[in-house]
């Protein structure tokens, strides 16, 4: 199986994972090897990272308190009360780190999975390593996909790619026992247009696709949708 990233894109979840670091990295000096030394400069790097992101979420929450404040002194009931007081922003403390927290924090992970002590256990322990992912089973790949019409018989497709580089579309006109190719996507959402029968009249027929790899059709189609287009 292979891993999922190892680093999350929320800054929330980012805070988390520093935390959980911090918390255990000093469990593992005997195995890594480390000094006491080493392990303060560690945490002294996710304290950096913590103090920044918790202001900022301080602020944050006081400026959404302010406007609160703000609006109430603008139409507040009841006319002619008292004004509050308004929220006072925190005051900012410097900071225990230097400027490239997060650089400096994937160095750091680049070290210690190449310490000879490190292990998969340790790993996953400490955050810096992602789960473990099993591979899709080719038979259960199958594009899930909305249609939405509009006018000059075009038709909107959004939905997941699914990380497959190709995505077939295919439509049968009503009354037709045969599919036809209506365009490859390799990005979604997209645009696709429908030729009528009959040129100025409504189209009804359906669509359906699959994922193509390397040429080659990966997994199942997706269902049939029914469409009606019109120009």
């Amino acid at each position: 199986m292979k891993r999922g990233n190892w680093w999350p894109g929320v800054l929330a979840e980012q805070r988390a994972k520093i935390a959980n670091f911090k918390a255990k990295i000093g469990l593992y000096e005997a195995q890594l090897n480390w000094s006491p030394a080493q392990t303060d400069l560690a945490q002294l790097l996710c304290d950096a990272y913590i103090h920044a992101y918790d202001f900022a979420d301080q602020v944050e929450m006081s400026a959404e308190a302010v406007t609160t404040w703000r609006n109430n002194v603008f139409r507040g009931q009841p006319t002619g009360g008292a004004v509050p007081p308004p929220t006072v922003l925190p005051l900012g403390t410097p900071n225990p780190g230097t400027l490239g927290v997060v650089t400096q924090f994937f160095e750091l992970r680049e070290q210690i999975l190449a310490n000879p002590g490190f292990t998969e256990e340790i790993g996953e322990d400490l955050g810096l390593i992602g789960p473990l992912v099993e591979d899709a089973i080719e038979a259960d790949v199958v594009p899930a996909l909305k249609f939405a019409t509009k006018d000059n018989y075009k038709v909107d497709i959004t939905g997941s790619m699914q990380k497959n580089p190709q995505l077939r579309i295919e439509w049968k006109a009503k009354g037709s026992d045969n599919w036809v190719l209506l365009t490859f996507l390799t990005n979604l959402p997209a645009e696709v247009i429908i030729t009528p029968n009959t040129p100025g009249e409504a189209q009804s027929g359906h669509i359906r696709a699959v994922f193509f790899r390397k040429n080659e059709q990966y997994g199942i189609y997706s269902p049939d949708y029914p469409i009606t287009v019109a120009p």
